[in-house]
C-alpha cells in the first residue's frame, strides 16, 4: 500500500463559454502594438527583448472583469475556501519563434502565499506548450503539459516553467495571473485541502506558513 511523501500538481480546468475568446485574441494583439489602448496597469511595458516582461501586456476592463470573476471562483472553490483575490492580471503576446524565458511567479523577498495560472484562448500545433521544472530526488525533471485551447491550468508560485519557441506562424495568445489569500486560510488549513496539492505538503516540523 503506497502512501504520499510529497507531490507537486497543477489543475486544469475547462473555460468553454466563459470567455470571448476573439475577443481576448484580437484585443491582447492590438494593446502589444499599442499599450496606450490598456485600461489596467499591472505590467511594466518593455522594448527589452531579453526582460520576462517583453512578452506581458497589460488589459482592458472587459477582458480583466470577468476574468477575474471566473477565475477567483474556480480557485476557491478548489481549495474550499473564499480567501483568494487577484493580485494581479495580464496578457502574453508570443510572437512565431518566439519563447518564453524559464521562470517563477515568485518575487524575489515576496512572503505572500498564494498561486498562479494561465488561460489558453487558442493553442494550435507548434506553438509552444507550458512545461514545469521541478527536482525529485535531486534529479531535475521537465513535465510538458498537453494544453487545450479555452482550459485554464493552476499551479504554484514557486515552480519554474517556460514555453519553448512558437514554430507555428501564428501569434499565440494567453492571459496570466496571481491570485493571493489570507493568512487566517493558512494557519488553519485543513492537511486534505487541495491547496497542498499544489504547493507540496508540509512536514509536522514545519507547518507555520511564516516560515515558508
Amino acid at each position: 500500500m503506497f502512501n504520499l511523501i510529497q507531490g507537486i500538481f497543477y489543475s486544469e480546468h475547462d473555460m468553454t463559454g466563459k470567455f470571448d475568446d476573439k475577443h481576448i485574441i484580437k484585443t491582447i494583439k492590438a494593446i502589444k502594438k499599442n499599450p496606450a489602448l490598456a485600461e489596467t496597469d499591472d505590467r511594466p511595458v518593455t522594448d527589452d527583448a531579453t526582460h520576462t516582461f517583453y512578452e506581458d501586456t497589460n488589459l482592458t476592463y472587459d477582458i480583466y472583469d470577468p476574468f477575474v470573476e471566473e477565475v477567483t471562483k474556480v480557485i476557491n472553490e478548489t481549495c474550499e475556501t473564499d480567501a483568494f483575490s487577484a493580485d494581479d492580471v495580464w496578457g502574453h503576446v508570443v510572437e512565431p519563434l518566439q519563447q518564453t524565458m524559464v521562470h517563477s511567479h515568485r518575487n524575489i523577498g515576496d512572503s505572500d502565499a498564494g498561486l498562479s495560472c494561465v488561460y489558453y484562448p487558442h493553442m494550435k500545433k507548434g506553438m509552444g506548450k507550458i512545461h514545469f521544472i521541478v527536482e525529485v530526488n535531486g534529479n531535475r525533471i521537465i513535465q510538458q503539459v498537453d494544453v487545450k485551447p479555452k482550459h485554464l491550468y493552476v499551479f504554484s508560485r514557486d515552480v519554474l516553467h517556460f514555453t519553448p519557441a512558437n514554430t507555428s506562424n501564428q501569434i499565440r495568445v494567453s492571459i496570466s495571473a496571481n491570485f493571493l489569500c489570507n493568512w487566517s486560510f493558512l494557519h488553519e488549513l485543513d492537511p486534505q485541502n487541495n491547496f497542498w496539492k499544489y504547493v507540496g505538503r508540509k512536514g509536522e516540523t514545519n507547518k507555520n506558513p511564516a516560515t515558508w
